[in-house]
């Protein structure tokens, strides 16, 4: 962050921020380092009798509805997207190898971890102690990186939360890297080829210091080699998933107001096709209001929306009906969309790289702005 590298992330508790690549530049051209918080007084609910029943019976929800997401996290969805061709190798160049398996993910698993108070523990850590990567920054790292060791690409995750660096964008610009010296369109001898894990691990403290011209990521990279066609990505933010074939996400990357990202919106494999805009703004909306609060957005697997606004009801004294709840979402996810437009970020940056378009995406593209009223 000092470096005011836009790789740089947030890291909290041994884990990066989701979502918070860049931020970390912010928070380093501001001079901050970190910030720590100390509480000494008490919490004051509206009505804590409510609250507590409320929230001691979704726990037992929680539980039931959310076993499997705990059990394997978000790697709930990768024989999934194995079989729909969503996983690729080599910076999209081919395809999933087949001896990455669950199995061999799970093998290294140590326990589960929960972030503070969670009751879901969705977390998982290694026999070295360290964070088990979740199944977007072990994609970024590995597969597509042509690493397949599930403990070597434990080890490239752990190097990059030690220095502070996004895992998935850091990982996904060393595989754009790799791509354009493969291609001839790339001449640096600190740029590994693919599956090279020794030169990956030399090359990320380089990236980290700034000494190397991926310090940037993937986008500006390609930009400075005037290979633009060659950023798999959207707004400046890396793709991780292959998303021709899963057309729910692609309109999810594309719309996303930061960028290339699936926590915006979630995933789904079974789609009915005339409904992913409507589905897609929906989750969006939710997702907005949802992060506004401090809440995780995995709850909605497992709590109905109607039990969190009693939540949200007994915590503030103020009522919400589900569609007014809903209309605070869409009202966030406009003024962000509003910011990006002020800043220069207009209709045509929500497109999809033309090696993920798919024939059916203006179409729904444009019902989902109809939704929007753009």
């Amino acid at each position: 962050g000092q470096k005011y590298l836009p790789l740089a992330n947030l890291i909290t508790d041994g884990l990066p921020v989701a979502n918070s690549v860049g931020i970390g530049a912010v928070f380093g051209s501001k001079n901050l380092i970190g910030i720590a918080v100390r509480g000494t007084k008490d919490i004051l609910l509206y009505d804590g009798e409510v609250f507590f029943k409320t929230v001691f019976k979704d726990l037992e929800n929680l539980s039931e509805n959310l076993k499997s997401f705990s059990d394997l996290s978000t790697y709930l969805v990768f024989e999934d997207f194995i079989e729909h061709n969503i996983l690729a190798c080599c910076y999209f160049i081919q395809p999933f190898a087949s001896e990455v398996t669950l199995s061999q993910i799970k093998e290294i698993w140590k326990r589960h971890r929960g972030c503070f108070s969670c009751p879901i523990a969705c977390l998982k850590t290694t026999q070295r102690g360290d964070f088990l990567p979740e199944i977007d920054a072990f994609m970024s790292l590995g597969p597509l990186c042509g690493i397949y060791d599930v403990k070597s690409i434990s080890e490239i995750y752990a190097l990059c939360i030690k220095l502070g660096l996004d895992p998935v964008e850091t990982g996904l610009t060393i595989s754009c890297a790799m791509a354009m010296k493969e291609k001839g369109l790339f001449d640096d001898e600190s740029v590994p080829f693919f599956g090279d894990k020794k030169t990956i691990l030399e090359l990320i403290p380089k990236i980290a210091k700034k000494e190397s011209p991926l310090a940037n990521g993937a986008f500006k990279l390609c930009q400075e080699l005037n290979n633009p066609d060659l950023f798999l990505g959207v707004k400046g933010r890396s793709i991780v998933f292959d998303v021709r074939n899963h057309h729910y996400l692609g309109l999810v990357y594309a719309t996303s107001n930061c960028g290339a990202t699936h926590l915006n919106g979630f995933v789904f494999t079974k789609e009915n096709y005339d409904e992913i805009p409507q589905k897609v703004k929906l989750m969006q909306d939710k997702i907005a209001v949802l992060e506004s609060l401090g809440i995780c957005p995995y709850i909605l697997k497992g709590i109905s929306l109607e039990n969190l606004l009693t939540i949200f009801q007994a915590t503030t004294g103020i009522t919400l009906t589900k569609e007014e709840f809903l209309k605070k979402g869409e009202e966030i996810y406009q003024i962000e969309h509003n910011f990006n437009e002020k800043a220069g970020i207009k209709r045509d940056a929500d497109m999809l790289p033309v090696k993920f378009s798919f024939p059916e995406f203006e179409k729904i593209l444009e019902s989902y702005y109809k939704l929007r009223g753009w």
